[in-house]
Order: C-alpha cells, then structure tokens, then sequence
C-alpha cells in the first residue's frame, strides 16, 4: 500500500494495518494510578494513534526506493503528486520519490538530458555564475532551434529539473538558468520569473516577492557551490 492510499483509510483499516505490519503495537489504554485514566478514553486512543500511524508512515518512507511503480500510468503518477502538493505535504519521502520517477519517465520523452544539464548547473554554482538555457543544450548536444520548445513550460526541462532539485535536498539549481540577455546579471526575464516562482509555489515554496526569492535561491545556489 502507497502513503497516499493510506492517507484516507478509515480509522479502523488504518488501525488494522498498522496491527499487521507491526504486530507487537498495543493500542490499549494504560492506567497512570489506580482508579483514574490519565486522559478521556478518545483523546488516549488518538495519541496512541497518531503515534502508531506517524511510525507506519515512516516505514513506508524509509522503503520508498523499493517502489514499484511498473504499473502506474502518467497520469495516475500525475494525480499522486498533485495529492501531496495540495496537501502540502511536499516534505515526505514519497512524494521526492515520486518526482523522480516523473522525471525518469519525461527524459524518454525528451532529447535534452536531465542528468546532464544537472551537473551543468552544479558547475555553474561551484564556478559562481549563471549558465544559459543554450548552455545547457549543448550539455545534450541539442541544438538550441529543437531544444528551445522542451526548455520552458508548466512541464518543461527546467520544471523537471526544479523538481529534482526538490527531491534530492539541492538548491534550486534552475535559479542559475537565465537567457542570454541576462547572463551579465543574472536576471530572469518575466516570464521566467514567473515560472520559475510557479514551480516553487508548487513544490511547497512561501513567496511574497517573486524577485527577491529568485535573489535568495540564486544567492542559496552559489553559497552551496562554495561549500562543494
């Protein structure tokens, strides 16, 4: 069973599986002193619960790379991610497991090389600098003219790349990625900017000022660098 499945279990089947998975949890009351319960029997039993329930989630985490997801479509794998993030439950094991294979599965669709252009973009942090969008094409040994339409977009190379900054604990690298024009001072266009923040937003991101997050995550990304 997945972690999003479990989420809206009934408390009884939730119970119930966390009972077979870990066999040797009580779910009983225990008395603090002779003659009183130390709280009402619903408010024991839901402490004892989220508790059981917190360290099932965290079982279930703690496997993720075991995760099959040979049967999932696209879509359903779409589907799973949108739960987290309306959830805001962006944080959780599963759900940076689940961008990974969104990724995985959108490099067989796509010329340019996710793992490549990765490691463009660590460089340019180490190096202190912003790399171009052609930069990163030519990593792929794209031309610019076809890699151009894979580039931008809600589910574009650079959103994809974003999300894999998200799940592997990076800065967001894509923060470092500008057009030509702003390569000397290594500003998003508008568009870009805006894109950039939407993908933020999405991976659990709080941002009041869209310029001034774009500041911090690409000061975040070159303070990163010096540290490698």
């Amino acid at each position: 069973m997945f972690a999003d499945q479990e989420h809206f279990m009934p408390r009884a089947a939730k119970i119930a599986s966390i009972r077979k998975a870990r066999p040797g949890l009580s779910f009983r009351r225990r008395r603090c002193w002779p003659g009183r319960w130390s709280i009402p029997r619903e408010s024991m039993t839901s402490r004892i619960f989220v508790k059981a329930e917190s360290d099932f989630y965290e079982s279930i985490h703690s496997e993720a790379a075991m995760t099959d997801f040979s049967s999932k479509t696209d879509a359903a794998i779409d589907q799973w991610i949108a739960n987290f993030e309306k959830r805001g439950e962006t944080e959780v094991a599963f759900y940076s497991e689940l961008l990974e294979e969104r990724a995985r599965r959108a490099q067989k669709k796509q010329s340019l090389d996710l793992e490549k252009s990765l490691v463009a973009l660590k460089q340019a942090a180490i190096d202190g600098i912003c790399i171009t969008y052609g930069d990163l094409a030519k990593t792929s040994g794209v031309d610019w003219s076809k890699a151009r339409h894979q580039m931008n977009g809600k589910h574009g190379h650079l959103d994809r790349l974003l999300e894999i900054c998200h799940a592997r604990r990076l800065p967001l690298l894509t923060a470092i990625c500008v057009n030509k024009g702003g390569l000397k001072d290594g500003e998003l266009e508008e568009n870009a900017l805006a894109g950039f923040a939407e993908g933020a937003r999405r991976i659990g991101r709080s941002i009041a000022d869209e310029l001034a997050f774009h500041h911090a995550c690409r000061e975040e990304c070159w303070i990163w660098g010096q540290a490698q």
